[in-house]
């Protein structure tokens, strides 16, 4: 087979194909965009409850990571049934000669080796079928800023886990109950308290769920919004909307943060409880 045949069966495999003229070529890529719509991951777990244990920021090859806490949580995840985790971004520090602070000189280890220790600590909970997906975070969009190359995409293909870019839609069935959530790493949301929970409460602008998820703005929250709902027999019922926001695993002192005055980081993450009995969420941090 010659070169130019292989490449031909790997834009096919790619749902792609090589177009005659530049015309051509805008026409088949916009049809794609405009066409293709985007599939939600779908869970189904026949339990009395499922539970969501979302990590982000753990900025891992920073001095400052806490890595002993976050493999606190993945152990507990890997060891409890039903129990599962999505990864919010910022999952690597990914430091550049442009990054804010020191960059480069407060990493341990750089980008080659954060994406082979994330992958190691990473690969049981894969296999065991416990990961949602990854999320990119502003942190490894530096490299796609770069080079046009998501570091999140190549460990997702790695580790055999759904990539999920920004945004993350999953329906989660847990017996009879259904269960709509979004994920996201979400973006700048200043300094002060008020900022950072109204970047999560404007999120329902984007999509209509039960749970809204981000990362982001190292702080653990949670709060709660009811709305009226048309039922599918035609009554008015209530629905109370969570939103989350998953604190981060970076210490404080001696850090970029300490250097700029910013808020301590709330180090952790959230417990998320989806009742197969009833239609309820419980949210712990």
């Amino acid at each position: 087979m010659t070169l130019e045949q292989r490449l031909e069966d790997a834009l096919r495999d790619l749902g792609m194909q090589r177009c005659a003229s530049a015309v051509e070529r805008f026409q088949t890529l916009t049809r794609g965009r405009l066409a293709g719509g985007r599939l939600a991951q779908m869970y189904r777990v026949e339990a009395d409850e499922v539970l969501l244990l979302p990590l982000g920021d753990l900025h891992l090859g920073s001095t400052y990571s806490n890595r002993s806490l976050f493999m606190r949580f993945l152990n507990y995840i890997e060891e409890t049934p039903n129990c599962y985790t999505v990864f919010l971004g910022d999952q690597i520090e990914n430091a550049t000669r442009t990054s804010v602070g020191m960059g480069l000189f407060e990493e341990d280890f750089h980008l080659p080796e954060q994406l082979d220790v994330l992958y190691e600590i990473l690969r049981p909970l894969a296999q065991a079928g416990k990961i949602w997906g990854l999320h990119d975070g502003n942190h490894e969009y530096r490299t796609a800023a770069a080079v046009g190359l998501s570091p999140m995409r190549l460990l997702a293909q790695r580790l055999g886990v759904p990539y999920l870019g920004y945004q993350g839609y999953h329906l989660l069935r847990v017996r009879d109950q259904s269960y709509r959530i979004f994920t996201a790493h979400n973006r700048g949301s200043g300094r002060t308290l008020a900022g950072k929970v109204k970047a999560v409460d404007d999120v329902d602008r984007v999509a209509e769920c039960d749970v809204y998820i981000t990362g982001h703005a190292h702080i653990l929250h949670h709060h709660t919004k009811p709305v009226f709902w048309i039922a599918d027999d035609g009554t008015v019922v209530q629905r109370v909307r969570h939103y989350v926001i998953c604190g981060s695993f970076l210490n404080y002192w001696g850090s970029y943060s300490e250097k700029e005055l910013l808020m301590p980081s709330v180090q952790g993450a959230p417990l998320i409880t989806f009742s197969g009995l009833t239609h309820n969420v419980r949210v712990t941090t």
